[in-house]
């Protein structure tokens, strides 16, 4: 239960990032767009690091 709760978990904060990513392309050109997508991106790289880590650890 823990496992699924957890892939739930992480499914739901990459689509919450998404969908900031998303509403960022809406805003105009400027400085607050260009934090907001930096931000997503970097969250999201580091959910897929954070994923990729616990694959390589569990394949050990």
């Amino acid at each position: 239960m823990k496992k699924t709760t957890g892939k739930i978990a992480v499914m739901g904060a990459s689509f919450a990032l998404f969908l900031c990513g998303a509403g960022a392309l809406q805003l105009e050109r400027g400085t607050a767009r260009t934090v907001i997508l930096a931000v997503v991106f970097a969250g999201l790289l580091t959910i897929a690091g954070v994923q990729t880590f616990r694959r390589m650890k569990n394949k050990e």
